[in-house]
Protein backbone atom coordinates (compact mmCIF):
# COMPACT_ATOMS: atom_id res chain seq x y z
CA UNK A 1 0.00 0.00 0.00
CA UNK A 2 1.44 3.35 -1.02
CA UNK A 3 0.96 6.29 1.32
CA UNK A 4 1.44 9.54 -0.61
CA UNK A 5 1.52 12.93 1.13
CA UNK A 6 1.72 16.16 -0.85
CA UNK A 7 2.73 19.15 1.26
CA UNK A 8 3.62 22.69 0.24
CA UNK A 9 2.69 23.04 -3.42
CA UNK A 10 4.63 24.95 -6.05
CA UNK A 11 3.09 26.17 -9.28
CA UNK A 12 5.98 24.60 -11.18
CA UNK A 13 5.54 21.16 -9.61
CA UNK A 14 2.40 19.05 -10.04
CA UNK A 15 1.28 15.63 -8.88
CA UNK A 16 2.11 14.21 -12.30
CA UNK A 17 5.68 15.48 -11.94
CA UNK A 18 6.21 13.01 -9.10
CA UNK A 19 6.33 10.20 -11.62
CA UNK A 20 8.08 12.15 -14.37
CA UNK A 21 11.33 13.16 -12.69
CA UNK A 22 14.11 12.53 -15.21
CA UNK A 23 16.51 10.20 -13.38
CA UNK A 24 18.88 10.39 -16.35
CA UNK A 25 19.69 13.88 -15.08
CA UNK A 26 20.22 12.71 -11.50
CA UNK A 27 23.27 13.82 -9.53
CA UNK A 28 23.68 11.24 -6.77
CA UNK A 29 25.07 12.62 -3.51
CA UNK A 30 24.30 9.80 -1.05
CA UNK A 31 24.60 6.04 -1.48
CA UNK A 32 24.23 3.61 1.40
CA UNK A 33 22.62 0.30 2.21
CA UNK A 34 19.40 2.11 3.19
CA UNK A 35 19.34 5.30 1.13
CA UNK A 36 19.87 6.75 -2.32
CA UNK A 37 19.67 10.54 -2.57
CA UNK A 38 20.59 13.35 -4.88
CA UNK A 39 19.33 16.09 -7.18
CA UNK A 40 16.95 15.58 -10.11
CA UNK A 41 15.81 18.52 -12.26
CA UNK A 42 16.62 20.90 -9.39
CA UNK A 43 14.72 18.91 -6.77
CA UNK A 44 16.31 16.96 -3.93
CA UNK A 45 15.08 13.36 -4.00
CA UNK A 46 15.75 10.81 -1.27
CA UNK A 47 14.81 7.17 -1.82
CA UNK A 48 14.92 4.93 1.25
CA UNK A 49 15.21 1.20 0.65
CA UNK A 50 17.55 -1.76 0.84
CA UNK A 51 20.49 -1.57 -1.59
CA UNK A 52 23.44 -3.79 -2.57
CA UNK A 53 26.68 -2.71 -4.23
CA UNK A 54 29.84 -4.11 -5.74
CA UNK A 55 33.02 -2.40 -6.86
CA UNK A 56 31.24 -0.88 -9.85
CA UNK A 57 28.19 0.50 -8.01
CA UNK A 58 24.62 -0.51 -7.27
CA UNK A 59 23.79 -4.11 -8.21
CA UNK A 60 20.28 -4.58 -6.82
CA UNK A 61 17.85 -3.30 -4.26
CA UNK A 62 14.29 -2.63 -3.19
CA UNK A 63 12.73 0.84 -3.07
CA UNK A 64 10.60 1.54 0.03
CA UNK A 65 9.60 5.14 -0.62
CA UNK A 66 10.55 8.58 -1.90
CA UNK A 67 10.72 12.17 -0.64
CA UNK A 68 10.92 15.19 -2.95
CA UNK A 69 12.09 18.56 -1.62
CA UNK A 70 12.95 21.97 -3.00
CA UNK A 71 15.36 23.88 -0.81
CA UNK A 72 14.17 23.42 2.75
CA UNK A 73 10.57 22.67 1.69
CA UNK A 74 9.29 19.11 1.47
CA UNK A 75 6.93 18.86 -1.48
CA UNK A 76 5.92 15.21 -1.41
CA UNK A 77 6.63 11.93 0.33
CA UNK A 78 5.76 8.35 -0.58
CA UNK A 79 6.01 5.36 1.76
CA UNK A 80 4.77 1.79 1.79
CA UNK A 81 6.49 0.75 -1.45
CA UNK A 82 8.34 -2.44 -2.28
CA UNK A 83 9.61 -2.06 -5.84
CA UNK A 84 12.69 -3.61 -7.42
CA UNK A 85 15.19 -0.79 -7.89
CA UNK A 86 16.44 -1.90 -11.30
CA UNK A 87 12.90 -2.35 -12.62
CA UNK A 88 11.92 1.08 -11.31
CA UNK A 89 14.91 2.72 -13.02
CA UNK A 90 13.65 1.67 -16.46
CA UNK A 91 9.97 2.51 -15.99
CA UNK A 92 8.34 5.40 -17.80
CA UNK A 93 6.19 7.77 -15.67
CA UNK A 94 2.87 6.05 -16.38
CA UNK A 95 4.30 2.62 -15.54
CA UNK A 96 5.77 3.90 -12.29
CA UNK A 97 2.50 5.53 -11.28
CA UNK A 98 0.55 2.37 -12.05
CA UNK A 99 2.83 0.03 -10.07
CA UNK A 100 3.01 2.39 -7.09
CA UNK A 101 -0.77 2.64 -6.88
CA UNK A 102 -1.71 -0.96 -7.61
CA UNK A 103 -2.92 -1.66 -4.06
CA UNK A 104 -5.12 -0.02 -1.43
CA UNK A 105 -3.44 3.37 -1.33
CA UNK A 106 -3.79 6.60 0.63
CA UNK A 107 -3.20 9.98 -1.01
CA UNK A 108 -3.28 13.16 1.09
CA UNK A 109 -2.70 16.51 -0.58
CA UNK A 110 -2.45 20.01 0.86
CA UNK A 111 -1.94 21.56 -2.57
CA UNK A 112 -4.55 24.10 -3.64
CA UNK A 113 -3.89 24.22 -7.36
CA UNK A 114 -6.15 21.48 -8.79
CA UNK A 115 -4.59 18.43 -10.42
CA UNK A 116 -5.26 15.01 -11.96
CA UNK A 117 -5.00 11.81 -9.92
CA UNK A 118 -5.18 8.20 -11.12
CA UNK A 119 -5.44 5.64 -8.30
CA UNK A 120 -5.63 2.38 -10.31
CA UNK A 121 -6.31 -0.85 -8.35
CA UNK A 122 -7.37 -1.47 -4.75
CA UNK A 123 -9.64 0.29 -2.28
CA UNK A 124 -8.06 3.74 -2.22
CA UNK A 125 -8.56 6.81 -0.02
CA UNK A 126 -7.79 10.33 -1.23
CA UNK A 127 -7.97 13.70 0.47
CA UNK A 128 -7.17 16.73 -1.70
CA UNK A 129 -6.75 20.45 -1.13
CA UNK A 130 -8.77 23.22 -2.71
CA UNK A 131 -8.97 23.51 -6.47
CA UNK A 132 -10.71 21.78 -9.36
CA UNK A 133 -9.36 18.23 -9.28
CA UNK A 134 -9.94 15.15 -11.42
CA UNK A 135 -9.76 11.78 -9.66
CA UNK A 136 -10.03 8.37 -11.31
CA UNK A 137 -10.27 5.70 -8.64
CA UNK A 138 -9.77 2.78 -11.02
CA UNK A 139 -10.92 -0.59 -9.71
CA UNK A 140 -11.94 -1.27 -6.12
CA UNK A 141 -14.11 0.76 -3.75
CA UNK A 142 -12.48 4.17 -3.59
CA UNK A 143 -13.16 7.01 -1.16
CA UNK A 144 -12.63 10.74 -1.54
CA UNK A 145 -12.48 12.89 1.59
CA UNK A 146 -13.93 16.43 1.49
CA UNK A 147 -13.44 18.78 4.44
CA UNK A 148 -17.01 20.15 4.28
CA UNK A 149 -20.42 19.05 5.53
CA UNK A 150 -22.47 16.94 3.14
CA UNK A 151 -25.38 19.42 2.90
CA UNK A 152 -23.10 22.12 1.46
CA UNK A 153 -22.07 20.03 -1.58
CA UNK A 154 -23.89 19.69 -4.90
CA UNK A 155 -23.75 16.65 -7.17
CA UNK A 156 -24.17 16.10 -10.90
CA UNK A 157 -23.75 12.91 -12.91
CA UNK A 158 -21.74 13.44 -16.09
CA UNK A 159 -22.23 9.82 -17.17
CA UNK A 160 -22.62 6.47 -15.45
CA UNK A 161 -19.43 6.31 -13.38
CA UNK A 162 -18.37 9.96 -13.51
CA UNK A 163 -19.70 12.65 -11.19
CA UNK A 164 -19.12 16.32 -10.54
CA UNK A 165 -19.04 17.45 -6.91
CA UNK A 166 -19.14 21.18 -6.20
CA UNK A 167 -18.17 22.35 -2.72
CA UNK A 168 -16.13 25.00 -0.94
CA UNK A 169 -13.06 22.95 -1.93
CA UNK A 170 -13.70 23.37 -5.65
CA UNK A 171 -15.42 21.73 -8.60
CA UNK A 172 -14.11 18.16 -8.58
CA UNK A 173 -14.69 15.49 -11.21
CA UNK A 174 -14.76 11.92 -9.90
CA UNK A 175 -14.54 8.84 -12.09
CA UNK A 176 -14.77 5.37 -10.54
CA UNK A 177 -14.96 6.86 -7.05
CA UNK A 178 -17.63 5.10 -5.02
CA UNK A 179 -17.72 6.89 -1.65
CA UNK A 180 -17.38 10.51 -0.52
CA UNK A 181 -16.42 11.05 3.11
CA UNK A 182 -17.66 14.39 4.45
CA UNK A 183 -17.12 15.91 7.88
CA UNK A 184 -20.48 14.57 9.02
CA UNK A 185 -21.43 11.63 6.75
CA UNK A 186 -20.21 9.14 4.21
CA UNK A 187 -22.15 9.08 0.92
CA UNK A 188 -22.23 6.24 -1.61
CA UNK A 189 -22.24 7.29 -5.29
CA UNK A 190 -24.16 5.23 -7.85
CA UNK A 191 -24.88 5.96 -11.52
CA UNK A 192 -26.80 4.24 -14.29
CA UNK A 193 -26.38 4.25 -18.05
CA UNK A 194 -28.74 4.74 -21.00
CA UNK A 195 -30.25 1.27 -20.56
CA UNK A 196 -32.82 0.47 -17.87
CA UNK A 197 -30.96 0.11 -14.57
CA UNK A 198 -31.83 -1.44 -11.21
CA UNK A 199 -29.67 0.21 -8.56
CA UNK A 200 -29.85 -0.08 -4.78
CA UNK A 201 -28.02 1.79 -2.06
CA UNK A 202 -26.23 0.35 0.97
CA UNK A 203 -23.72 -1.35 -1.35
CA UNK A 204 -20.54 -0.17 0.38
CA UNK A 205 -19.52 -1.29 3.87
CA UNK A 206 -20.37 1.23 6.58
CA UNK A 207 -22.21 3.57 4.16
CA UNK A 208 -26.00 3.90 4.41
CA UNK A 209 -26.49 7.32 2.79
CA UNK A 210 -26.52 7.14 -1.00
CA UNK A 211 -26.85 9.36 -4.04
CA UNK A 212 -28.24 7.33 -6.93
CA UNK A 213 -28.65 8.55 -10.51
CA UNK A 214 -30.57 6.80 -13.24
CA UNK A 215 -30.07 7.94 -16.82
CA UNK A 216 -32.08 7.79 -20.05
CA UNK A 217 -33.68 4.37 -19.56
CA UNK A 218 -36.53 3.09 -17.40
CA UNK A 219 -34.74 2.74 -14.08
CA UNK A 220 -35.60 1.27 -10.69
CA UNK A 221 -33.75 2.97 -7.84
CA UNK A 222 -33.89 1.99 -4.15
CA UNK A 223 -32.34 3.93 -1.32
CA UNK A 224 -32.85 1.32 1.44
CA UNK A 225 -31.38 2.42 4.81
CA UNK A 226 -30.27 5.96 5.59
CA UNK A 227 -31.09 9.35 4.08
CA UNK A 228 -30.83 8.98 0.31
CA UNK A 229 -31.04 11.13 -2.82
CA UNK A 230 -32.50 9.42 -5.90
CA UNK A 231 -32.55 10.99 -9.38
CA UNK A 232 -34.49 9.14 -12.08
CA UNK A 233 -33.62 11.62 -14.87
CA UNK A 234 -34.89 10.50 -18.32
CA UNK A 235 -37.20 7.53 -18.86
CA UNK A 236 -40.15 6.11 -16.92
CA UNK A 237 -38.54 5.44 -13.57
CA UNK A 238 -39.49 3.87 -10.25
CA UNK A 239 -37.89 5.41 -7.19
CA UNK A 240 -38.21 3.97 -3.69
CA UNK A 241 -36.75 5.84 -0.75
CA UNK A 242 -37.51 3.04 1.70
CA UNK A 243 -36.32 3.95 5.22
CA UNK A 244 -35.22 7.27 6.76
CA UNK A 245 -35.53 10.73 5.22
CA UNK A 246 -35.17 10.62 1.44
CA UNK A 247 -35.19 13.03 -1.50
CA UNK A 248 -36.64 11.62 -4.74
CA UNK A 249 -36.50 13.43 -8.10
CA UNK A 250 -38.25 11.81 -11.05
CA UNK A 251 -36.96 14.01 -13.88
CA UNK A 252 -38.35 13.46 -17.37
CA UNK A 253 -40.78 10.66 -18.17
CA UNK A 254 -43.76 9.16 -16.35
CA UNK A 255 -42.30 8.26 -12.99
CA UNK A 256 -43.41 6.51 -9.82
CA UNK A 257 -41.95 7.88 -6.59
CA UNK A 258 -42.50 6.26 -3.19
CA UNK A 259 -41.01 7.83 -0.11
CA UNK A 260 -41.42 4.91 2.28
CA UNK A 261 -40.76 5.49 5.98
CA UNK A 262 -39.50 8.84 7.20
CA UNK A 263 -40.11 12.47 6.31
CA UNK A 264 -39.47 12.47 2.57
CA UNK A 265 -39.27 15.03 -0.24
CA UNK A 266 -40.63 13.98 -3.65
CA UNK A 267 -40.51 15.93 -6.93
CA UNK A 268 -42.01 14.44 -10.06
CA UNK A 269 -40.54 16.60 -12.82
CA UNK A 270 -41.95 16.39 -16.34
CA UNK A 271 -44.47 13.74 -17.38
CA UNK A 272 -47.43 12.05 -15.73
CA UNK A 273 -46.05 11.09 -12.34
CA UNK A 274 -47.30 9.14 -9.34
CA UNK A 275 -46.04 10.46 -6.00
CA UNK A 276 -46.66 8.39 -2.87
CA UNK A 277 -45.35 9.74 0.40
CA UNK A 278 -46.34 6.67 2.44
CA UNK A 279 -45.29 6.97 6.13
CA UNK A 280 -43.99 10.16 7.72
CA UNK A 281 -44.49 13.88 7.24
CA UNK A 282 -43.77 14.27 3.54
CA UNK A 283 -43.51 17.11 1.03
CA UNK A 284 -44.70 16.25 -2.50
CA UNK A 285 -44.32 18.43 -5.60
CA UNK A 286 -45.71 17.15 -8.87
CA UNK A 287 -44.05 19.84 -11.01
CA UNK A 288 -45.00 19.63 -14.72
CA UNK A 289 -47.57 17.22 -16.17
CA UNK A 290 -50.78 15.64 -14.89
CA UNK A 291 -49.74 14.03 -11.63
CA UNK A 292 -51.31 12.03 -8.82
CA UNK A 293 -50.12 12.93 -5.33
CA UNK A 294 -50.88 10.85 -2.24
CA UNK A 295 -49.17 11.82 0.98
CA UNK A 296 -50.18 8.73 2.94
CA UNK A 297 -49.93 8.57 6.73
CA UNK A 298 -48.56 11.61 8.53
CA UNK A 299 -48.88 15.35 8.07
CA UNK A 300 -48.09 16.05 4.43
CA UNK A 301 -47.71 19.10 2.19
CA UNK A 302 -48.76 18.64 -1.46
CA UNK A 303 -48.11 20.93 -4.44
CA UNK A 304 -49.32 19.85 -7.85
CA UNK A 305 -47.46 22.32 -10.03
CA UNK A 306 -48.44 22.79 -13.67
CA UNK A 307 -51.00 20.46 -15.26
CA UNK A 308 -54.19 18.70 -14.15
CA UNK A 309 -53.34 17.08 -10.84
CA UNK A 310 -55.16 14.73 -8.49
CA UNK A 311 -54.64 14.87 -4.72
CA UNK A 312 -55.58 11.55 -3.14
CA UNK A 313 -56.60 11.00 0.50
CA UNK A 314 -58.29 8.45 2.68
CA UNK A 315 -59.31 8.29 6.35
CA UNK A 316 -56.86 8.58 9.26
CA UNK A 317 -54.17 10.47 7.33
CA UNK A 318 -53.50 13.35 9.72
CA UNK A 319 -53.18 17.06 8.95
CA UNK A 320 -52.41 17.84 5.31
CA UNK A 321 -51.95 20.91 3.11
CA UNK A 322 -52.66 21.44 -0.60
CA UNK A 323 -50.76 24.54 -1.66
CA UNK A 324 -51.95 25.15 -5.22
CA UNK A 325 -55.38 23.65 -5.93
CA UNK A 326 -56.64 25.05 -9.25
CA UNK A 327 -60.38 25.16 -9.80
CA UNK A 328 -61.42 23.58 -13.08
CA UNK A 329 -58.11 21.73 -13.44
CA UNK A 330 -57.29 19.77 -10.28
CA UNK A 331 -59.28 17.23 -8.27
CA UNK A 332 -59.28 15.93 -4.72
CA UNK A 333 -59.91 12.19 -4.74
CA UNK A 334 -61.27 10.53 -1.60
CA UNK A 335 -60.69 6.84 -1.01
CA UNK A 336 -61.91 5.12 2.16
CA UNK A 337 -63.66 7.41 4.64
CA UNK A 338 -66.20 9.25 2.50
CA UNK A 339 -68.19 8.28 -0.56
CA UNK A 340 -69.86 11.55 -1.47
CA UNK A 341 -69.53 15.30 -1.02
CA UNK A 342 -71.85 15.48 1.97
CA UNK A 343 -69.51 13.16 3.87
CA UNK A 344 -66.97 16.00 3.97
CA UNK A 345 -66.90 18.99 6.35
CA UNK A 346 -65.90 22.39 4.93
CA UNK A 347 -64.74 25.22 7.22
CA UNK A 348 -63.36 28.60 6.15
CA UNK A 349 -60.01 29.29 7.86
CA UNK A 350 -59.08 32.84 6.91
CA UNK A 351 -58.13 32.70 3.23
CA UNK A 352 -58.03 28.88 3.24
CA UNK A 353 -60.53 26.04 3.44
CA UNK A 354 -60.26 23.09 5.84
CA UNK A 355 -61.79 19.88 4.49
CA UNK A 356 -62.26 17.15 7.12
CA UNK A 357 -63.45 13.54 7.28
CA UNK A 358 -62.72 10.42 9.36
CA UNK A 359 -59.44 11.49 10.97
CA UNK A 360 -58.11 13.35 7.92
CA UNK A 361 -57.80 17.14 7.59
CA UNK A 362 -56.94 18.84 4.30
CA UNK A 363 -56.13 22.56 4.37
CA UNK A 364 -56.60 23.91 0.84
CA UNK A 365 -54.66 27.15 0.56
CA UNK A 366 -56.02 30.34 -1.03
CA UNK A 367 -59.54 29.01 -1.42
CA UNK A 368 -63.14 29.84 -0.50
CA UNK A 369 -65.75 27.31 0.68
CA UNK A 370 -68.21 28.59 -1.89
CA UNK A 371 -65.78 27.70 -4.68
CA UNK A 372 -64.39 24.41 -3.35
CA UNK A 373 -67.60 22.81 -2.04
CA UNK A 374 -68.62 21.56 -5.46
CA UNK A 375 -68.82 17.94 -6.62
CA UNK A 376 -66.88 18.88 -9.77
CA UNK A 377 -63.76 19.35 -7.63
CA UNK A 378 -63.88 15.87 -6.08
CA UNK A 379 -63.57 12.24 -7.10
CA UNK A 380 -64.98 9.39 -5.02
Amino acid sequence: MAVISLYSGMNAFTYSDLYALNVDNARITTTSATLLAGYVDGFYVSIPGRYYYDAYGLTSGTVYGMTVSYGSTTLASISGLSIDAETMAYMDPSQLERIMLAGADKVTSYWNTGDTYYLYGGDDWVRLGNGNDFVDGGTGVDTMRLEVNQASAKFNMIFSNRFEVVSAQGRDTLSNVEVIEFNDWKIGLHGGNSAGNTISGDTYAGVIRDIIFGAGGNDTLRGLEGDDWLYGQGGDDKLFGDRARDWLFGGGGNDQLEGGYGDDRLKGGGGRDLLLGNQGNDVLFGDKGNDLLAGGAGNDVLTGGAGRDVFWFQKNQGDNVIRDFELGLDHIEIGRGASRLRGLDFVQKGGDVLVSFEGTDILVKNMQVADLQNADNFLF
